[in-house]
């Protein structure tokens, strides 16, 4: 049995928050009374036509709106966001697949240059610490808001690199590339302010929340296929793949998209249009994934493949070349949604799985405690 020198989980995530956060940062205070502002103002709106959404859970006011986006250079970014999105998530969870996480696994968004998201395991092998880079949170959120523009080109209020003009689509597509090269060089989110109306700023945030839970969700996916274990569902599940990192890539994104969809359950179904809306919000982080990423690396799939393997498993084999095809036609989205009330998924089985697992799982975790 490995000795555990960290006396409490909340003792090793703040060991791997100082490890990893970024030195010596220093916020710009316009800019963060600006983006503060921008999304106290969404979502005060938002929590006034939506007061049981995640948000209206966690802040009962406009009040502790404004003090808990209220951050300074000491304050993780988001982090009380990713918190209670993994609070929401571990609640509507079955209570076999909650207690695999319940009290060994703690999340934290930091500030750092050094990963995107991660899991770590403690020495002794007891705790899991994951980690968010705020940084790629609010690249989502601009990026989402840019590609809700491009949908809605009325929609944008202001912004502040083009002040007295009307933003047009290729401005727009000069300013993701902007905030890329941004993340890229630094692993900061840097680029112009953009304001969205009402409207585009609720479907934004919806979309936002979805990305944000499955980047929670498929870092929990990583532990649910026993990648700390020395065991691997994914080397069964995607045993074809040669390469043993993209097996486990590609595992803890179905394992992670389970749990994305479970989480958004209404009465243990998921409706048509919600299922086009994961699935539009989706693509819409992996083409975010590509724009980081480009190939396929030693460690990581082709990020157009890893949507195109959750579309099958999840929206089924006929879904797949149409969602390749609508990166050269943009037409191929009208045949999803005459589709998608004829959705293939695997997820009933996959559930059925994964509970058969975790007694594998439960298993090798004590053997590893007893010995």
């Amino acid at each position: 049995m490995k000795t555990e020198p960290f006396s409490s989980l909340s003792e090793f995530l703040n060991h791997i928050i100082n490890t990893f956060t970024r030195p010596g940062i220093k916020l710009n205070e316009n800019e963060l009374k600006q983006r503060n502002k921008e999304i106290k103002d969404a979502w005060t709106s938002h929590l006034q036509s939506n007061p049981d959404s995640i948000y209206g859970k966690i802040k009962t006011s406009t009040k502790d709106i404004e003090k808990t986006l209220n951050i300074d250079s000491t304050t993780p970014r988001y982090n009380e966001v990713v918190q209670a999105l993994y609070s929401e998530l571990l609640d509507s969870l079955q209570d076999s697949i909650r207690n695999i996480f319940d009290s060994d696994v703690a999340f934290s968004a930091l500030e750092t240059k050094y990963i995107n998201a991660q899991v770590f395991q403690s020495p002794g092998e007891k705790y899991f610490a994951v980690i968010v880079n705020s940084s790629l949170i609010e690249l989502l959120h601009k990026l989402g808001k840019l590609d809700t523009a491009l949908m809605f080109p009325g929609s944008v209020v202001y912004c502040n690199r083009y002040p007295r003009e009307k933003i047009t689509s290729s401005q727009i597509e000069s300013l993701r590339l902007e905030y890329y090269a941004h993340f890229q060089l630094n692993k900061r989110s840097h680029g112009p302010l953009l304001q969205l109306d009402d409207k585009a700023m609720h479907l934004h945030i919806s979309g936002l929340t979805i990305k944000e839970k499955f980047i929670i969700c498929h870092e929990l996916g990583h532990i649910l296929n026993g990648d700390f274990l020395n065991l691997s569902f994914g080397d069964h599940f995607f045993e074809y793949i040669n390469n043993k990192n993209h097996r486990k890539e590609y595992m803890a994104d179905i394992f992670g998209f389970l749990l994305l969809l479970e989480s958004m359950k209404e009465n243990s179904e998921i409706s048509s249009p919600q299922r086009l809306f994961i699935l539009s919000t989706i693509i819409q982080l992996f083409d975010v994934f590509w724009g980081l990423q480009k190939e396929e690396k030693d460690l990581h799939p082709d990020p157009l493949n890893r949507l195109l393997c959750i579309t099958e498993h999840f929206y089924g084999p006929k879904f797949t070349p149409i969602v390749r095809e609508s990166y050269s036609n943009k037409n191929a989205i009208n045949q999803i949604v005459a589709m998608i009330n004829d959705v293939d998924s695997i997820e009933k089985v996959l559930l059925e799985s994964l509970n058969k697992w975790i007694l594998v799982l439960n298993e090798k975790k004590s053997d590893i405690q007893n010995h």
